[in-house]
């Protein structure tokens, strides 16, 4: 295969949704570098042309863009600042790309610190569309940060998304995609609530569950079952601890913007 002569990538994280990423980032013909502790994960991102590389601080020294998609805000943490982590094979004006769903609040003390410290740049950038728009390459990807890394990064994002999007600056992406979460745990809501009216008056329970599979993230696993089991659904749809994640930084974000602006607070 032919590479491109561009950007060198790398990806650290190749579980559900950051495995079939990069994979299609080296069948495009970039670059690829990637690294896991589990070497079973990395096996098709290597058929498809990425080198294996030792630690997550390889990565960084042999990659212009590396690329993460991580469990949770402290997984995040751990890979970039531990040792033999990203930090320490930190170039100046490369750029980290973190594609997990953490902490808006988090990523911009991150992003300051590994800036201040070693001079490479942090977007964020959380995705909407599961594992099959990972697989496709439809992905919504919300990115914060500036507009000159966003102009850099965005060309090789188009590969793995459908639509890509500048939201703002550091953290914005997080902040977009709480919002994306909120409407999408609402819809599940009214699903659920709703699911009793299948079999309604005129209505056939095999042909209403069909249109409800539409417009959710991951339609295979979010079929109403029965009369309509809330607890299940939501279970189905995203892990618990990742639901009440959400929740919470979603609850800090309303409760920081009522405190900035005073026409919003209470008597």
């Amino acid at each position: 295969m032919v590479k491109r002569k561009q950007s060198t990538l790398g990806y650290i994280g190749l579980g559900n949704i950051g495995g079939p990423m990069a994979v299609r980032l080296a069948m495009a013909g970039f670059s690829l570098h990637v690294y896991g502790r589990n070497n079973e994960r990395l096996k098709p991102a290597i058929a498809a042309g990425a080198v294996e590389c030792a630690s997550a601080s390889e990565v960084a020294e042999r990659s212009d863009l590396v690329f993460t998609c991580l469990t949770n805000t402290a997984a995040v943490e751990k890979v970039v600042f531990d040792p033999a982590g990203i930090a320490e094979g930190a170039k100046p004006g490369a750029i980290l790309i973190d594609m997990s769903t953490i902490s808006p609040d988090a990523t911009v003390a991150m992003a300051t610190r590994l800036r201040d410290t070693t001079g490479m740049e942090w977007m964020d950038a959380p995705v909407s569309g599961g594992t099959v728009g990972a697989t496709d390459g439809t992905l919504s990807i919300f990115m914060g940060g500036r507009a000159k890394c966003f102009e850099i990064v965005r060309p090789v994002l188009m590969h793995v998304g459908r639509n890509v999007t500048l939201t703002g600056p550091l953290g914005t992406g997080q902040t977009t995609k709480l919002i994306n979460q909120v409407v999408v745990c609402c819809s599940i809501v009214m699903l659920a609530r709703h699911a009793p009216w299948q079999n309604g008056p005129g209505l056939t329970s095999c042909r209403c569950r069909p249109l409800w599979r539409v417009d959710l993230p991951t339609p295979q696993r979010c079929e109403p079952i029965g009369s309509g089991l809330l607890s299940v659904i939501i279970l189905l749809t995203a892990p618990l601890p990742a639901s009440l994640r959400t929740l919470t930084w979603s609850r800090r974000f309303l409760e920081e913007l009522e405190r900035s602006c005073p026409s919003r607070q209470r008597p």
